[in-house]
């Protein structure tokens, strides 16, 4: 009797645990994107001939369907991009400025197994970091 009570609790648990995840709409055809600006300067573009207007340290959620889509920069260049079903999030980085991403693993060290993360550094105000960091600084970032 003890055993099943802990295979009630262990049942409960994790139905618990996968629950507080939120859920995940993989039949949408709709994408969440990110824009964000630091600049002190004002960020003006458009994507698909809406105006988008960024102030310093604003972030803003643009909501776009699949298909092509046109980003027209504020010295007029125009840049289309597609967006493929599926496709649910991602940041666009009209300026092109860097983006950073720090990549870890967790999982049980198995002898015959073999993982590696590419280990590089860069310098943040004035500070080495070293690790399995990744750097992008195309239109879109996913």
């Amino acid at each position: 009797m003890p055993q099943f009570g802990q295979i009630i609790a262990s049942s409960i648990f994790i139905l618990l645990l996968a629950s507080c995840d939120e859920p995940q709409l993989t039949h949408s055809a709709d994408g969440k994107f990110y824009v964000s600006h630091n600049n002190k300067d004002a960020l003006y573009f458009k994507i698909d001939n809406q105006s988008v207007k960024l102030v310093q340290g604003e972030i803003k959620q643009l909501d776009l369907r699949a298909g092509k889509h046109t980003i027209e920069y504020p010295i007029g260049q125009e840049t289309e991009f597609i967006i493929y079903p599926g496709n649910q999030d991602g940041i666009i980085n009209p300026t092109r400025q860097y983006y950073y991403a720090y990549s870890s693993v967790f999982k049980e060290i198995i002898s015959n197994q073999f993982f590696s993360l590419k280990y590089n550094q860069i310098v943040v105000d004035g500070i080495k970091v070293q690790g399995p960091i990744l750097k992008a600084c195309c239109l879109i970032v996913k």
